[in-house]
């Protein structure tokens, strides 16, 4: 099909019946089997004229409703454009859908039915239906470099609705560079035109699907604690990664696959499978949640009215005068108003209470003892410096040899100080020559007199520091004794409005009292009147609860009898089941008979029954059922070939006889399924004896 372009037209959903094996009996009842068809363009054109008819036939009442969900047709392009050649086209049908691979024989030198794209068309898929990622990085680089501009491109109907996509598996960004169309052609969604939008419309339709079932419930086990259940959590579900191995029915994504998508701890799979199915007691939860605030909230009225009786009790004590047969409004009044005067009278006697004189006068008089001791205190340390820099004169007279001085002035010929401009000057700062030329031998006239001087000034200055530290202390002592007397008359001042304040607070509390009683008695007819609701809501909630419970347990029976029969059916009529659901969610669980063919052999078992019994479920009218699921080599987990036959068998025997099934089953195998499951349940199959019948016709 290289070379050719995509074929807008609606796809072959089946084959028109024929009956083989009237009244077959099965585990869902009389069906009538189709028989197999031949290819070629008078098959195909038969087939698709069916599609178109079924198609016609989804808006009778009497003919099998459309899946919510399933692809009608795959294309893998070169390029996006209309002149993209295209390398694989592949279309499916509603119901089985096998992914099949050339048998082996002797003549082959190595495998044929692996390593062909039946994962990778698998994950195409799961890519078209919004994961992020199809391959590994490994495939995605290999892909890259034969197409670096290529598409998958896919049809789908949701909600009876055509829809096609275009998602790039080339260098082109897989967000920015995919699209959609809300259209049954696929050439639509490669032409640049005013139909095409981002792929995000059809994310977004597709998060609709699910928006209800999942919208209020948050996944306990996820880092970011107020995420709720997505569309990609649930495609996991749906398609299941190969790599799993089917070991666990809540076990769907192997972390080194790439998928972009993170793993679902196990509990949280459980659980969106439960909310997915209508199983999970969403209602019965809201019921009693709803159920706990009436009984709540009639616990509060009960005591809201219990503590206004006791008050009420406690009331006629606040106006001893207060008749005994006075009302509560009256009662509460009547205190209301007392309150108000004794708070006015109150108040006029706190304004009337004497100025606090005593304690200003008190404050003013500390306030100058602090002023005066600081005033004390810096001349005590003006006198200190002054007395410091004198004794640092007086050490440097007594040390300096001015005799020396002085002869050196002379010798250099000098009149007068050199330190100074002029003769006058020198003579007015004492220095050496003062009055008389410098002479060698003469000595300095004024140094003793310095001495002298300095002494004198040092003894005078401790003098004085004596006298105002002596002050210091005198004005500390009072400014003690003042402070305490200010203390004295503030607390004397507050005990005299104490007891005015405390009257007040008194008043004021029994006017709150008054205020609460009149609202609360105001209240009362209406608090009992909400009592009376409240009841009658409490016994309806317990109505609803039994109702939705109820429900909930037809639902989880007739799933679990499904379940069971899928059991006897693939595994034999020792083999059963039923449906738990617990605290950690939804779970299969088996008899002790479905061991007999091994422990991998029995999981992988109970795993895909679990699944069908879900896919074929009828009653679809609470969660988000789809009617579609994808199981990539479910006989690589060590199935049995009459078992694995059975499994293909079995979806088959769920198709109504006309082939309109409800819902849609795509398998892939490397094991040859059962003769009669060829035309037209096989839709594809690959091989690796040659490039032209692997899945992207080429080796990588």
């Amino acid at each position: 099909m290289a070379g050719s372009k995509p074929n807008p037209r609606t796809p072959k959903d089946t084959a028109p019946p024929v009956r083989a094996g009237k009244g077959a009996e099965t585990l869902f009842g009389s069906v009538e089997r189709p028989s197999r068809r031949s290819g070629g363009r008078e098959g195909a054109k038969e087939r698709t004229s069916s599609s178109v008819k079924e198609r016609t036939r989804a808006g009778n009442g009497d003919a099998p409703k459309e899946p919510r969900l399933w692809i009608c047709r795959l294309v893998v392009v070169e390029e996006l454009s209309p002149a993209g050649q295209t390398i694989r086209e592949i279309e499916f049908r509603r119901g089985l859908n096998i992914i099949a691979t050339d048998e082996a024989t002797d003549a082959d030198a190595r495998p044929v039915g692996h390593s062909v794209g039946k994962t990778l068309l698998i994950r195409l898929i799961r890519y078209c239906l919004g994961e992020p990622s199809f391959c590994t990085r490994t495939t995605r680089a290999a892909i890259t470099e034969n197409w670096e501009h290529g598409y998958v491109l896919a049809h789908f109907r949701v909600d009876g609705e055509d829809w096609v996509v275009a998602r790039p598996i080339g260098l082109d960004a897989g967000s920015t560079s995919s699209f959609s169309c809300a259209t049954a052609s696929l050439e639509s969604v490669r032409m640049d035109n005013s139909e095409r939008q981002r792929y995000a419309a059809f994310a977004e339709r597709l998060e609709s699907l699910v928006a209800g079932s999942f919208a209020d419930f948050e996944l306990p086990h996820l880092d970011r604690q107020d995420r709720r259940a997505l569309w990609t959590d649930y495609l996991g579900w749906l398609i299941r990664d190969q790599h799993c191995r089917y070991r666990h029915a809540a076990e769907w994504r192997d972390p080194d696959i790439d998928a972009g998508v993170a793993s679902l701890h196990k509990e949280d799979a459980a659980l969106l499978i439960q909310m997915a199915l209508g199983l999970f007691d969403a209602d019965r939860k809201k019921l009693a949640t709803a159920h706990q605030a009436l009984l709540a909230d009639r616990s509060a009225n009960e005591r809201e009215r219990a503590s206004l009786e006791a008050f009420v009790a406690r009331a006629g004590t606040l106006v001893p005068d207060a008749a005994a047969d006075v009302s509560i409004p009256l009662l509460a009044e009547s205190l209301k108003a007392k309150a108000e005067r004794d708070i006015d009278g109150l108040r006029a006697l706190q304004k009337d209470l004497d100025d606090p004189t005593e304690v200003r006068h008190a404050q003013d008089y500390l306030r100058q003892r602090i002023e005066a001791r600081t005033k004390a205190e810096d001349q005590v340390a003006t006198l200190t410096t002054t007395l410091q820099a004198a004794e640092t004169q007086l050490s440097q007279l007594e040390a300096a040899d001015a005799n020396q001085a002085y002869q050196m002035f002379a010798l250099m010929g000098a009149q007068y100080c050199p330190l100074f401009a002029t003769k006058q000057e020198a003579d007015n700062g004492g220095c050496p020559g003062r009055g008389v030329p410098l002479t060698v031998g003469t000595k300095d006239p004024q140094h003793l007199r310095k001495i002298s001087e300095t002494d004198q000034t040092i003894k005078r200055l401790r003098t004085e520091i004596a006298v105002a530290t002596g002050t210091v202390g005198t004005l500390r002592d009072e400014e003690s004794r003042a402070s305490a007397a200010l203390a004295s008359a503030q607390e004397g001042y507050r005990d005299k409005v104490r007891g005015v304040a405390a009257s007040i607070g008194r008043a004021e509390e029994r006017l709150r009292q008054a205020a609460s009683l009149r609202a609360t008695w105001d209240g009362l007819e209406r608090i009992s009147g909400r009592i009376a609701a409240l009841d009658r809501k409490v016994a309806e909630s317990l109505e609803r609860q039994q109702t939705v419970r109820s429900s909930l347990e037809r639902r989880q029976k007739s799933l679990s009898a499904r379940f069971d029969a899928i059991l006897k059916t693939l595994l034999g009529p020792e083999a059963s089941g039923r449906i738990a659901i617990d605290g950690r969610g939804i779970r299969p669980e088996v008899g002790s008979g479905i061991a007999v063919g091994g422990e991998a052999m029995s999981t992988s078992a109970t795993v895909l029954g679990f699944d069908l019994a879900t896919l074929l479920e009828p009653d679809d009218s609470a969660g988000c059922v789809l009617g579609f699921l994808c199981h990539d080599s479910p006989r690589e987990a060590d199935m049995e070939p009459p078992i694995y036959h059975r499994l293909f068998r079995l979806v088959r025997n769920s198709e109504p006889n006309n082939g309109a099934a409800s819902c849609q089953y795509i398998v892939t195998t490397t094991s040859p399924p059962p003769t009669e499951l060829r035309a037209p349940y096989v839709v594809v199959t690959l091989s690796a004896r040659s490039q032209e019948q692997l899945l992207l016709r080429r080796r990588f």
